[in-house]
């Protein structure tokens, strides 16, 4: 299984829907080295326009 359908299934068994801003997150925080802040996170996914988190949305969720 891929590790954008290890999160999309982890988020849907916790009862919350997969949504792109949620996969952005889970993207950054895989993504990253080491230890990061929350501030951290906000800063490698807020230059992520609205536009490209819709484009995410699909049934494939490729995010990883």
């Amino acid at each position: 299984m891929s590790c954008e359908n290890n999160i999309v299934q982890t988020l849907k068994d916790a009862g919350h829907r997969p949504t792109p801003q949620r996969l952005m997150i889970f993207s950054a925080v895989r993504h990253s080295r080491g230890h990061v802040t929350a501030s951290e996170v906000l800063e490698s996914v807020k230059a992520v326009s609205y536009t490209h988190l819709r484009a995410h949305e699909t049934d494939s969720y490729i995010v990883c």
